[in-house]
């Protein structure tokens, strides 16, 4: 979510993203401005055919629509040049 130097102010999260933590409220303002609003900042989010849907940690996710899907942590757009570390995903199609 930042860079190593404010790693103790805003520490690594997982694919469920930070939730309460206090940085939330700081930046509750500029919300609308990232994917998803109302959802927690490092959340992991999916996006196929223009809809943005938070996946975080669950480990089956029914994607709302057919296409690409585009994987994204929430966060400001113009901050994620800053984030580090990642996340090791398995996409594969499930009967229903």
């Amino acid at each position: 979510m930042a860079p190593a130097a404010e790693q103790e102010r805003w520490p690594d999260t997982g694919p469920q993203g930070h939730g309460s933590h206090p940085g939330e409220q700081v930046h509750r303002e500029g919300d609308s401005k990232k994917e998803l609003p109302g959802t927690p900042f490092g959340t992991l989010l999916g996006k196929v055919d223009g809809i943005v849907f938070p996946i975080g940690a669950d480990r089956m996710v029914h994607l709302p629509a057919e296409g690409e899907l585009f994987l994204v942590i929430k966060d400001y757009p113009f901050y994620r040049h800053d984030n580090r570390g990642g996340l090791f995903i398995t996409v594969a199609p499930v009967d229903d």
